[in-house]
């Protein structure tokens, strides 16, 4: 991974901290998407 993979990393992960486990993967691949753009009809 590249070093700005890896603070996109970190700053995604800071919110889904407190959430359950299970829950908080989901949330972070939720946020990767639309990060990304997956999410964008093309």
């Amino acid at each position: 991974m590249l070093t700005p993979a890896y603070r996109v990393t970190e700053v995604l992960s800071v919110p889904v901290l407190n959430l359950p486990l299970g829950t908080n993967l989901a949330v972070f691949q939720l946020l990767w998407a639309m990060l990304s753009g997956r999410l964008l009809t093309g």
